[in-house]
């Protein structure tokens, strides 16, 4: 028996894997953003954007021959290309998160003992009043 010809009608098309040139392209953008103390920001704008990164894909494949006066279109090709590749915009996500602080060190913004009152009221090893 055949298949149904509707078997097809709603399914989405699979995403490519990003690739190591896409990579190295990516992580060097997440890294000028983290260097800024942007990437939460950044993150946070990329996903909730992410449904309309086709259309910004698609407004850039417009906008070609006036990008291409800023951009070799080379570049400006590989960017759309990334924008219509939701695994690229998810790798880009994973990469703009914070680093872990080295081991032995806290985050920013977190309490490191240092700051807390003493509860026994004991200051540099002496206790008050003695």
């Amino acid at each position: 028996m055949k298949d149904p010809f509707w078997k097809n009608a709603f399914s989405l098309p699979s995403h490519k894997p990003v690739t190591e040139e896409e990579k190295a392209l990516l992580e060097k953008i997440a890294a000028r953003i983290r260097e800024r103390s942007l990437g939460q920001v950044a993150a946070l704008a990329v996903e909730s954007s992410r449904p309309l990164h086709n259309i910004g894909s698609q407004a850039l494949v417009f906008l070609m021959p006036f990008i291409t006066i800023l951009f070799k279109k080379e570049e400006a090709q590989k960017i759309v290309d990334m924008l219509e590749n939701p695994s690229a915009v998810s790798y880009l996500i994973e990469r703009l998160e914070p680093e872990a602080p080295p081991a032995g060190r806290s985050a920013p913004g977190t309490d490191c003992g240092e700051c807390r009152p003493d509860p026994a009221g004991e200051k540099n090893g002496e206790k008050n009043g003695k």
